[in-house]
């Protein structure tokens, strides 16, 4: 499970986080991974929620 409200692989300091995932072993029964994070980018007033498409 990883946690972190802001999570976004293009910015700069979470660009390796994708390596996390691809060191996760591959196996018959798949892992569960859950990723927890904010639906929106920015701050009041000017917050701007992402779409479901867009995950």
């Amino acid at each position: 499970m990883f946690i972190d409200p802001h999570l976004n692989p293009d910015k700069d300091h979470y660009n390796e986080f994708h390596k996390i995932l691809a060191a996760i072993p591959k196996r018959d029964d798949p892992h569960l991974i859950e990723i927890h994070r904010v639906c929106y980018i920015g701050s009041v007033p000017s917050r701007e929620f992402i779409p479901v498409s867009k995950w």
